[in-house]
């Protein structure tokens, strides 16, 4: 619309492009990572909304040691096709693809989000060594944030009204559940001890 009608803001649009490409963005030209004598290589993977293919692609090229997926419910057979001979763990939405040996995996009995596990935890042998991983998937916030979004709510909030609605009764609320969660993990991870990622 700018061409079309005022030329003249595109300016303005093009020094706010530039000043995001090079004030927040870095560029680079990456390719395979060589790997050293005893490191180990893991990748996390959110399968919920995503490509699985181009994920699939990356972890046949890349061939990691740990594969740490979350809202992969009912996946771990297709990890397994990528990766022969890994261990597979899955526990709820969680699944884990190791190239050593699990010993012990399960979902944490808390912190909880509405009734369900937001972290499970999976523990192994590495070169004779104990490691633990820990798959945490928080709640999306998008739900809560496109109800809070709305003009009226935003009003509502900033004068102190309460609302009417299911769920949480304000951002507020809300947010300081979502803190206390973190907290409650931030516990958990303090009283591990094993050496975990």
């Amino acid at each position: 619309l700018c061409l079309l009608f005022r030329w003249r803001l595109c300016v303005w649009h093009l020094a706010c492009v530039l000043a995001v490409a090079f004030g927040y963005m870095t560029f680079g030209v990456s390719g395979s990572s060589r790997r050293e004598e005893g490191m180990i290589s893991a990748v996390t993977f959110n399968s919920g909304e995503s490509s699985r293919p181009q994920f699939a692609a990356f972890i046949e090229r890349e061939k990691p040691d740990f594969v740490v997926m979350q809202d992969a419910r009912n996946r771990g057979p297709e990890v397994a096709a990528k990766l022969p001979g890994a261990f597979i763990a899955g526990h709820g939405e969680f699944v884990f693809a190791s190239r050593f040996p699990i010993q012990k995996s399960g979902l944490l009995a808390e912190p909880l989000w509405a009734g369900r596990p937001v972290a499970a935890r999976f523990e192994m042998l590495v070169n004779g060594r104990p490691l633990a991983f820990y798959s945490v998937h928080l709640p999306t916030p998008r739900q809560e944030l496109s109800r809070f979004l709305g003009g009226r709510r935003i009003l509502g909030d900033l004068v102190g009204r309460p609302h009417r609605e299911p769920g949480f009764g304000n951002y507020h609320e809300w947010l300081a559940l979502r803190m206390q969660l973190a907290r409650d993990l931030r516990k958990v991870f303090a009283e591990e001890k094993q050496p975990f990622i």
